[in-house]
């Protein structure tokens, strides 16, 4: 789940970092927040002439991925890839994957 972050009274809305909610139900049956996190989902003008880079979540046991995208001519995309650690009981960052490309490439 993502949230506006309203921290920043000067910024706009399309400026304003987004934060990522981690919710867990728990055994009896409410949902918590898990964790949190301002810095994983881009603002909704960081796509550039895109325009909102947020693409999805992807969800699996005991894991997700955020995915954006964006550019003009030169576009870009980012996933973010979280594993859940029993050990340190939290989320952990495992992968992070960034393409490129140019759309005027003919080589496709």
């Amino acid at each position: 789940m993502q949230q506006k972050d309203d921290s920043d009274p000067d910024a706009s809305d399309e400026q304003r970092q987004r934060q990522l909610l981690i919710i867990v139900k728990q055994p009896n049956g409410l949902l918590q927040v898990k964790k949190r996190s301002d810095k994983v989902v881009l603002c909704s003008t960081c796509g550039g002439v895109s325009g909102d880079p947020f693409d999805s979540i992807t969800v699996g046991p005991k894991k997700f991925t955020v995915s954006q995208e964006g550019g003009g001519r030169d576009r870009w995309a980012v996933n973010f890839q979280f594993d859940y650690s029993r050990r340190d009981d939290t989320w952990q960052l495992v992968r992070a994957e960034e393409t490129t490309s140019d759309n005027l490439d003919k080589k496709k």
